[in-house]
């Protein structure tokens, strides 16, 4: 669902920010992080539960499972690389709760977690284009030179980070028409990049582009694409177009 749905619905979503080492004490620290994602969560109109950190190496989460069914959270973001998902879901499910799980990149793409029969629904945010796109000329020339050279990635679990590595290309090829040397340096490539003024990549950035010189830092990247999955099925919801975070 669009983010502009689940503001909206004032959507009850639990963050849990989480440790990849066993240790207790960095889980407390990830723990620590939760008022950082409250803040955000109640600036962009929704409710927010609750905050845990855990041990993402843990065999079981039956107890989050019960915290966040009992506070009525409908989504829950996991800040971690995932790999605990399965087993989270898993006794979620005994728990007969079934959340949406929230995710900032294209990892939900996997095919274990699209069949997982436990995981009814996930929905992510990726500032890479979505992979199945083929609307546009650039997702257009995508899917001809992927199905062409690269078909086992098109339909393998690698194929949504997989346009992240096309987006960098596609800015190197870019960079490259701005260059005249013929034997270019690295600075010669810098320079071509601090040529970039509203570049979008032919759609593939989900916002114009913008580089300058002696800058400490670049405008922030707040618009992004979507995918989600329902039902064991993966789509992209607002496809080639881009939802923005509202700026306040």
């Amino acid at each position: 669902m669009p983010a502009q749905e689940l503001e909206g619905r004032a959507a009850t979503t639990a963050l849990r920010p989480c440790d990849q080492q066993p240790s207790r004490p960095r889980a407390a620290q990830a723990a620590a992080a939760a008022p950082l994602f409250e803040n955000y969560a109640k600036k962009y109109g929704m409710t927010w539960t609750e905050g845990l950190g855990v041990d993402v190496n843990a065999a079981d989460f039956t107890a989050q499972c019960v915290k966040f069914k009992q506070s009525g959270a409908e989504a829950i973001y996991i800040a971690s690389g995932a790999t605990e998902l399965p087993r989270m879901a898993r006794d979620c499910a005994r728990q007969q709760y079934f959340p949406i799980y929230l995710s900032g990149d294209g990892g939900l793409a996997q095919d274990a977690l699209i069949k997982d029969p436990n995981i009814k629904g996930q929905y992510a945010a990726i500032y890479s284009f979505p992979y199945m796109a083929n609307s546009t000329p650039a997702t257009k020339e995508w899917q001809v030179a992927m199905k062409k050279y690269a078909p086992k990635v098109l339909k393998g679990n690698v194929r949504q980070p997989a346009t992240q590595i096309w987006t960098a290309a596609k800015a190197m090829e870019a960079a490259a028409q701005k260059m005249t040397a013929t034997d270019p340096t690295p600075q010669d490539v810098v320079n071509a990049l601090y040529q970039f003024k509203d570049e979008d990549l032919g759609g593939l950035a989900p916002q114009p582009i913008t580089f300058t010189a002696g800058s400490e830092s670049n405008p922030h990247i707040s618009c992004y694409f979507t995918m989600q999955t329902k039902n064991h099925k993966i789509s992209s919801p607002s496809g080639m177009t881009p939802e923005c975070v509202r700026q306040t």
